[in-house]
C-alpha cells in the first residue's frame, strides 16, 4: 500500500506531554486518510509513533488503525518519522 501525502502537525516547545512533539495525517494510495497519528520523540532521541486508539468503558485504550503486518508499520513508521524530521530542519 502506498503512502501518498503525509502531513505533519507539530506541537510548540512546552506543550504538556514532552515526549508528543507532533500528530500526523498520512494518505492512502489517494482514497483513505487516517488521521490522529501520535509521534513521540524520547529523552534518547528514538522516535515512535501511535496509530489513532478510543479510551474505552474499562479504562484501557483500543486499537482504531491497525497496520496489519511488521512491514508495514516499519514503513508508516519511517515514512512519518522522516517527514517530521524533514519539517523540522525546514522550519529552522
Amino acid at each position: 500500500m502506498t503512502i501518498t501525502k503525509t502531513t505533519i502537525y507539530p506541537f510548540e516547545p512546552g506543550a504538556p506531554y514532552n515526549d508528543l512533539k507532533a500528530y500526523a495525517e498520512v494518505t492512502l494510495e489517494g482514497v483513505l486518510t487516517i488521521k490522529g497519528i501520535q509521534v513521540y520523540r524520547k529523552a534518547n532521541g528514538a522516535m515512535y509513533i501511535r496509530l489513532p486508539s478510543q479510551l474505552g468503558k474499562n479504562g484501557e485504550y483500543k486499537d482504531l488503525v491497525i497496520a496489519e503486518t511488521p512491514d508495514f508499520q516499519k514503513h508508516l513508521r519511517d515514512t512519518i518519522v522522516a517527514a517530521f524530521k524533514e519539517q523540522m530542519v525546514e522550519g529552522i
